[in-house]
């Protein structure tokens, strides 16, 4: 659902000297990354945000140019643009754009070169093939229909996986916004609900086994969020995760729940109850665009 990849600068200038087509492929590929992709750079090479700006400069499409560093800069403002650096040997030794590559391969999803570099890493994707290629297709899919899990279909820890690995590799900073579970955690007759604490359990689970530091927030509405801190507070103990349990407006957005790290907000239903058993309910997760759900965070 979110990917991470990386752009090379030269693959860039290979499309512009294509004229049109080559302008509209990185355009395309542009815009698919600020709809479902962390940008991750490598400063110091043509793997570089700078370096790819300048690059766009140069095109000579003055509305296209600057939509396509609009959204270059709003995927740095939303911090979705991350660094890895390469050592100094690997910047000053041999072939640099071997050893650049080589790195993003061993953390990114997509690495888009050029042609030149096809041969050397054939895990690679040509810049100019990017539009038309199957990982796009599936890309495009899941923007756009999310991911859909029958009742049972798999466990509750893969389907969290599904949703959060890729994303939780790039930050440690996770909101959760659910008004119901603070409202239905018990009944009127004070009977503890029977399904969202197993499930709140998941969650935990699946976070305290990520074995590194996590900051989560749950905005729930309702008067249970102490009792719901407690339990978290259980579940995470002795763990890196900081569980914090705070208070939702339900009349701002009320009938919202759902994910938000890194300006993604992905819509979850029915909420944090997603789980029965260990194993899914019929549920989905699939990405949200609600500019004022963005506002609660």
């Amino acid at each position: 659902m979110i990917f991470s990849g990386s752009v090379d600068a030269y693959a860039i200038a290979e499309c512009r000297d294509l004229g049109c087509l080559g302008s509209s492929i990185v355009a395309s590929t542009i815009n698919a990354f600020s709809q479902s992709f962390i940008l991750v750079e490598v400063r110091g090479t043509s793997w570089s945000f700078g370096r790819i700006i300048e690059e766009l400069e140069l095109f000579s499409d003055w509305h296209m140019k600057n939509r396509m560093k609009a959204n270059l800069k709003k995927m740095r403002i939303e911090d979705r643009v991350k660094a890895l650096q390469a050592s100094q040997t690997d910047l000053t030794t041999g072939d640099v754009s071997s050893h650049v590559i080589a790195l993003l391969l061993d953390r990114v999803n997509q690495v888009l070169c050029q042609k030149s570099d096809k041969d050397r890493q054939p895990k690679n994707c040509i810049l100019l093939e990017y539009p038309s290629s199957r990982f796009e297709d599936q890309r495009n899919s899941l923007a756009i229909k999310g991911i859909y899990k029958s009742a049972g279909q798999c466990t509750a820890q893969s389907f969290l996986g599904e949703m959060l690995a890729e994303l939780l590799k790039w930050t440690d900073t996770l909101h959760i916004i659910d008004y119901s579970i603070g409202e239905n955690w018990m009944d009127v007759e004070g009977n503890l609900s029977y399904n969202y604490p197993p499930a709140l359990a998941e969650w935990c689970n699946y976070l305290v086994s990520l074995n590194r530091i996590v900051h989560v927030t749950l905005h729930t509405s309702g008067g249970h969020r102490s009792m719901i801190q407690e339990k978290v507070n259980y579940l995470t103990s002795g763990s890196q995760v900081e569980f914090s349990v705070v208070k939702h407006e339900r009349n701002r957005v009320p009938h919202h729940r759902f994910v938000y790290a890194l300006g993604f907000l992905i819509d979850i239903d029915p909420g944090i109850d997603l789980f029965k058993d260990g194993r899914v309910r019929d549920i989905s997760a699939k990405l949200g665009y609600d500019e004022k759900a963005r506002l609660l965070i």
